[in-house]
């Protein structure tokens, strides 16, 4: 409420009291003259009171006057057409109804069909939160219970350490055949028969692996394919690229001649056949790039390279 309205239902207030209390007899007591100067004072309360009415009106009056906005609108006789509300606005308001059909009015309306005195109506409805949400339960705990997320974790726990008692066991084998090969062949490499026997301790420290009574030698990997203990040099693969790559890796180790397909070629001949054919195509092999926009100076205006990317994404 704004001040101007306290002010006159202040004002209202104490001109009905002073009303009241001026037309009742009882509140004037004395001589004659005292009473008749007594009804004279409460009438010109009475009429002050008017006045300070009066005044509350006109200033609330002018106050919402002043606090208006001036209206830019020309003045035209009849009601005139509301204007069409802007494209986003419109789509606000829908917006909210959805909302508000989606997170107020549809779940009260399922919330009042499960309450409902009717049994069609709430099976109907628990058929229809089974279809949408699953078989939750009526209070609407999770469906696992702790024991039963309990016993899932215990299972998800002894698959994986099974997993892991897999892989140690074939580490395990591994490592006592790689021992038994040393042992037979390489006695005095102590550093590797240490590393071995250390690697098997934590083995066995770590899970109830099963121990063989005896295994067969295995070489080790890092021993190689050699009794030396060096492992082979790869042979070396056929050349399956092109010709002209062919031609250069020749160039590059200034061989005379290389070979392709089985064919042997002089390096100096094939280079001279690339460069014609390479001139008959007409194409550039150095030199200096020929610029997109020719000799044409673009620094001062007037001539605006274009910024729009026309190309397609591939």
């Amino acid at each position: 409420m704004s001040k101007g309205k306290i002010a006159i239902d202040a004002a209202k207030k104490l001109l009905s009291k002073l009303q009241a209390k001026s037309k009742d007899p009882d509140n004037l007591q004395g001589t004659a003259a005292q009473r008749k100067a007594e009804q004279a004072k409460q009438d010109k309360a009475v009429e002050t009171a008017k006045e300070k009415l009066a005044k509350a009106k006109a200033d609330d009056k002018q106050a919402s006057v002043v606090g208006k906005k001036p209206t830019t609108k020309t003045p035209t006789a009849g009601k005139q057409p509301k204007p069409d509300e802007a494209p986003k606005v419109t789509m606000d308001k829908e917006a909210k109804k959805t909302l508000t059909r989606q997170r107020v009015k549809a779940p009260a309306d399922k919330q009042a069909a499960r309450d409902s005195d009717s049994p069609m109506i709430r099976n109907l409805q628990n058929q229809a939160d089974i279809r949408t949400g699953g078989n939750r339960k009526k209070d609407l705990d999770p469906t696992q219970t702790k024991a039963e997320a309990g016993a899932s974790a215990k299972r998800i726990g002894s698959d994986f350490t099974r997993q892991e008692q897999i892989g140690m066991q074939k580490s395990l084998d591994r490592q006592m055949g790689e021992l038994e090969w040393y042992k037979k062949n390489q006695p005095n490499n102590n550093e590797q028969i240490a590393i071995l026997r250390k690697e098997i301790a934590k083995l066995k420290k770590r899970g109830f692996l099963k121990v063989k009574d005896s295994y067969a030698p295995k070489k080790p990997a890092i021993e190689g394919a050699t009794a030396s203990g060096a492992k082979p040099k790869p042979k070396a693969k056929p050349f399956t690229g092109s010709k002209r790559a062919a031609f250069n890796a020749a160039k590059d180790k200034g061989a005379k001649t290389f070979t392709f397909e089985g064919q042997t070629f002089n390096t100096s001949a094939v280079a001279k056949q690339f460069a014609d054919a390479e001139k008959r195509a007409g194409l550039n092999r150095g030199g200096a790039v020929k610029r997109a926009i020719g000799s044409a100076d673009f620094r001062r205006g007037g001539m605006v390279l274009s910024t729009v990317d026309n190309r397609r994404n591939k």
